[in-house]
């Protein structure tokens, strides 16, 4: 289901129009886990369980999907001007063995890694039926195994929460399609600080369209290939070329593959990224180099190191190849116009979303902090472990998404929240949860005992000794015991979660991190009274 009786609620009508570019955008984002993608399935995310999805204000998925609310600027030609550009080839001798043209994208990964300018490179590899699969990659071997172009739709941007989540990951790159970097840059304006803030760098690639597998599928069977024989594929002359095992190579005309194009790829109007640093292609270059595209002066200094360091040769992209170039922008631009206007036509509630109304509710909670002067420090909860931790509630950074009600709800099988979003002032949104309180009120009142402090210091309630009387509530200053199916209910900070490492459902689903979770000094006896701590009958 991807409708409820209040309109479109996920990305799932987006997926049945055929507008999804599979980026994996959405998957990441999204806070009940409802999408997700499966190796050998379709080109597409998956739509699961629907029913937390009318409880997400902003309709997450939607806000990060590249192919919705596409900035107006796009559908501009000079928005696509550049600081520098220039004819390239690598002069690794293993990357040029394996890499597509000139294999500069391997080659600025491999500076980008060596040089210690990112922790991590966030890229796409395939398998032998030349499968996408999207990979973290750490070190310069792993960059060669990626190298080489692979024309097919994949969710590169589903381990975004991977890498937010990673502690070993500082800075990262990125490398994708320009509908990839276009999610990314819908994060940073919609202050979906957690999935971008580690993005140190991005790199785009030269794109026309995508193909989904089967699609592949079809144009290999309809050449009489089959797909463990196909040892590389590019585009050359308006044909989609492979070259086999054996030596032999085999066209496939790109003129016959716009006739099932998806409408993600007729509308978008990007040749090269008007977000990435850097867009890499080898259009308007001769054969065996690549075309380069700086954007910003962070892609200028990337590329200008793997020059000095002797990685990439370099020269000035010449007249002609500039003209190729900009001949394709203005083709594309003006075919996704065209596509776009009837997008929008026929299927308005669908490739139109919240973003402006996001936006502009980010825009009033500013101007509604510098009007009133207000200076907000993060509210601190504890939980009381042998290491204390704090978790740190941030009502400037909150939009009142409901991201991390829906992921507790989601992860303990509940319609009722352990955490709360409520107005903390004015229009400021706080997600208030269970403050695990160094007395707590609501363990003194309980007439059974069933309320109790676990080894790691959260105050939880037991079940089955729970008589449903509420007095928790009413004795807890923020009424946060809630009652549900008579019993009261509340927030355990996850236990399964911190007994295998993990952080709170909350934490990890909050898009901007306005929950965050770290590491205090404060030791455990100066902050537990161990007269509450249930040792031997709970775990």
């Amino acid at each position: 289901m991807s409708k409820s009786i209040g309109g479109v609620v996920n990305v799932g009508d987006t997926v049945d129009i055929g507008l999804c570019s599979f980026c994996g955008a959405c998957i990441a984002v999204c806070p009940s886990k409802n999408l997700y993608s499966i190796k050998w399935g379709p080109s597409n995310p998956l739509v699961g369980d629907s029913k937390y999805c009318s409880s997400c204000r902003w309709d997450l998925c939607r806000i990060v999907c590249p192919q919705i609310d596409i900035p107006s600027e796009l559908y501009d030609r000079s928005t696509y001007g550049y600081l520098e550009a220039y004819e390239a080839r690598s002069t690794i001798p293993s990357v040029l063995k394996r890499a597509q043209d000139g294999g500069i994208v391997s080659t600025l990964l491999i500076t980008a890694l060596e040089n210690k300018l990112v922790d991590a490179v966030l890229a796409v590899k395939h398998d032998r039926k030349w499968n996408p699969e999207p990979v973290v990659i750490r070190d310069p071997g792993g960059v060669i195994e990626c190298s080489g172009s692979i024309y097919l739709y994949a969710p590169t941007l589903a381990l975004l929460k991977d890498i937010a989540l990673d502690n070993s990951i500082e800075k990262a790159l990125v490398v994708g399609l320009p509908c990839q970097i276009r999610a990314l840059e819908k994060m940073r304006r919609a202050s979906l600080n957690k999935y971008v803030d580690k993005i140190e760098y991005t790199i785009g690639l030269f794109c026309t369209h995508n193909f989904t597998r089967e699609e592949l599928y079809d144009i290999l069977s309809q050449l009489d290939i089959y797909i463990d024989d196909v040892e590389r594929m590019y585009i050359e002359k308006g044909e989609l070329r492979f070259k086999l095992e054996s030596g032999v190579e085999k066209g496939y005309p790109l003129e016959k593959t716009f006739e099932t194009l998806r409408c993600s790829c007729r509308q978008c109007p990007e040749f090269i990224s008007a977000y990435a640093d850097i867009s890499v292609g080898s259009i308007g270059s001769p054969s065996g180099w690549n075309t380069v595209v700086i954007r910003s002066s962070r892609g200028a200094s990337l590329f200008k190191l793997a020059v000095e360091q002797g990685f990439i040769e370099a020269r000035p992209l010449s007249e002609k190849g500039g003209k190729i170039v900009r001949k394709f922008i203005r083709r594309k631009v003006k075919g996704a116009v065209k596509h776009r206007e009837s997008l929008v036509s026929t299927y308005n509630g669908v490739v139109e979303g919240k973003y402006g109304l996001l936006k502009q509710f980010i825009d009033e909670k500013r101007d509604f902090i510098n009007r009133e002067g207000l200076a907000i420090e993060p509210i601190v909860y504890m939980e009381f472990d042998r290491v204390a931790l704090e978790v740190r509630v941030d009502p400037v950074k909150c939009i009142e998404c409901r991201a991390c009600e829906i992921a507790c709800m989601s992860e303990h099988k509940s319609l009722v929240p352990g955490i709360r979003v409520v107005e903390a002032y004015g229009p400021l949104p706080l997600p208030l949860l269970c403050m695990h309180c160094r007395e707590p009120a609501c363990m003194m009142v309980c007439p059974v005992g069933a309320v109790y402090r676990d080894r790691g210091g959260a105050i939880r309630i037991m079940e089955d000794k729970c008589i449903g009387c509420l007095l928790c509530m009413m004795a807890c200053p923020f009424n946060l015991p809630l009652p549900f199916m008579g019993k009261a209910v509340k927030c355990d900070l996850c236990v399964d979660r911190r007994e295998s490492g993990r952080l709170p459902a909350c934490v990890e689903a909050c898009p901007t991190n306005a929950l965050v979770i770290t590491r205090s000094k404060t030791s455990v006896e100066k902050t537990v009274s161990e007269k509450h701590v249930v040792r031997e009958s709970v775990s």
